[in-house]
């Protein structure tokens, strides 16, 4: 497979992907029941809502694609930007899942750790992750490309889709331990 990543980044008024790329991102997520799983939440529902939160400032966002099938394969972005850290969010396509979802994840978080200041200096030295723990599938998964779980702390969200308070499940990683692939 030959992947490559596109930053979503508006360049003279022109984001690097156009609205309708991303909506389709949305339908392919809502109907593989994405939606609810990454905005349990439920601040995000419709294609609008999703383009208010990839065009938000806060947000930085990027693709993977698989250049041969032209196939979107995952959507991530960082927000809650700190001193040196940020946290982190995935969503991992239908054409993604299978034997190339480490390597997805993994290639994410490269990108981000390479993210460097007007000095030369890296921006991030954690990523961290807060997933809700009725999804197990997504806590596997931060394991699997090196994310270390620190715990959960119980009733500390609400997912509205199963209607009740559920506990975060916090994680992080460093860029040593991406490196040194701990």
């Amino acid at each position: 497979m030959n992947l490559t990543l596109i930053p979503y980044v508006q360049v003279n008024g022109a984001y690097s992907l156009p609205d309708t790329v991303m909506i389709e991102i949305f339908d392919t997520m809502k109907k593989n029941d994405l939606v609810q799983k990454v905005f349990y939440r439920g601040e995000v529902k419709t294609p609008e809502a999703w383009l208010e939160v990839v065009k938000r400032k806060a947000n930085v966002v990027h693709t993977i694609w698989d250049i041969e099938s032209k196939a979107c394969l995952m959507i991530a972005w960082l927000n809650n930007f700190d001193r040196n850290s940020a946290f982190a969010h995935f969503c991992i396509l239908p054409k993604g899942w299978g034997k190339n979802t480490v390597e997805l994840g993994k290639m994410c978080l490269k990108h981000w750790f390479d993210f460097k200041n007007d000095k030369g200096e890296r921006l991030l030295d954690v990523v961290v992750g807060k997933t809700p723990d009725n999804n197990r599938a997504a806590t596997i998964y931060l394991r699997r490309v090196g994310m270390k779980i620190l715990g959960t702390i119980p009733m500390l969200d609400y997912d509205s889709y199963d209607g009740g308070k559920v506990g975060s499940v916090f994680s992080y990683i460093t860029q040593e331990d991406l490196q040194n692939g701990q």
